[in-house]
């Protein structure tokens, strides 16, 4: 799995500009899988629809896109899941970054920060979890990951807004980061394990999920 979290950069000895370009998505492994949660242009979307093409065994899940708001709706077509550009929007990420602008604010100031991430996020729809230590860890990875959020609504709702000209599909891009509904993250979910945890106490950490 290659999972892209870079910022987009056209020069210096650290360009991300086509970071991934044909070439070195040609070299990808056998049946690799292929994250951008970055920038749209890190990844040449040219280079990757024909590569996707040629190489079934390779899977995609884009956010972000070359040209966005405009999107490769070719390339589109032939992601596992497709999302317009909204994986920092979930309700914690917006808040996080909120407290942490009122704290730089309230250091610069030399104020206390006296309020808290905490106080201002609400109590999550799904708080806690119990499940059988010996519950399959696939299944347990979708019920927890999917509980929380599960990304097949973005995308289904993503693809509605490539029909039309152009000039719609660009205004429905832009519609959809605009009205984004509120969704939670994995971390603060509180997992307990019936029974002898062993391996799947792991994952709960791994995900980020909080043991009781």
């Amino acid at each position: 799995v290659i999972s892209l979290h870079t910022p987009l950069s056209k020069t210096g000895a650290l360009a991300t500009w086509h970071l991934l370009d044909e070439t070195r998505l040609r070299q990808l492994r056998q049946g690799a899988w292929l994250i951008n949660a970055s920038r749209g242009a890190v990844v040449d979307n040219t280079a990757l629809h024909d590569v996707l093409l040629e190489r079934e065994d390779l899977q995609a899940v884009l956010d972000v896109w070359e040209g966005e708001p405009q999107v490769n709706v070719a390339l589109a077509d032939l992601c596992v899941l497709g999302t317009p550009h909204i994986a920092g929007y979930s309700l914690d990420g917006r808040q996080r970054g909120t407290a942490q602008i009122y704290q730089a604010l309230c250091a610069f100031l030399g104020q206390p920060a006296v309020i808290k991430l905490d106080d201002l996020l609400p109590k999550p729809w799904l708080a806690q979890v119990s499940l059988d230590a010996a519950s399959d860890p696939v299944w347990a990875l979708n019920m927890l990951c999917r509980g929380v959020y599960d990304p097949r609504r973005d995308d289904a709702d993503f693809r509605r807004s490539l029909t039309g000209d152009t000039a719609s599909q660009r205004l429905a891009f832009d519609a959809l980061r605009k009205h984004y509904p509120s969704r939670r993250e994995i971390e603060g979910l509180k997992v307990r394990l019936e029974g002898e945890s062993g391996g799947l106490a792991q994952l709960v950490r791994a995900l980020g999920a909080v043991l009781v």
